[in-house]
């Protein structure tokens, strides 16, 4: 398998911003400019706010680009969980009736 670290910033780049520039582009067609909203949308967030939110998205961020380091610490017990499932077949599996 071949990793292309330039593609995936750039397919990771595009994912991202996509979105953000819909919701720029539905807000700039529906309510016009941003100038008179900006001033009041960072008056409303306090430092106390940010301080509980920076550090969450920080994880956020950090799982998102490493999330083996979660995913290393469940798989076991998952697979465990699934080992004991019984298998369903197409006759006597639930909701096939």
């Amino acid at each position: 398998m071949q990793l292309h670290p330039i593609v995936a910033l750039g397919s990771t780049t595009a994912i991202v911003l996509a979105p953000a520039y819909a919701l720029w582009l539905y807000h700039k067609i529906s309510y016009g400019s941003f100038t008179n909203y900006i001033p009041r949308i960072y008056q409303d967030i306090t430092t106390k706010e940010v301080q509980l939110l920076l550090p969450l998205l920080i994880l956020t961020m950090w799982l998102g680009i490493n999330p083996n380091i979660l995913f290393n610490d469940i798989s076991l017990p998952i697979l465990g969980i699934l080992a004991n499932l019984p298998l369903m077949t197409i006759r006597g599996g639930a909701g096939m009736r």
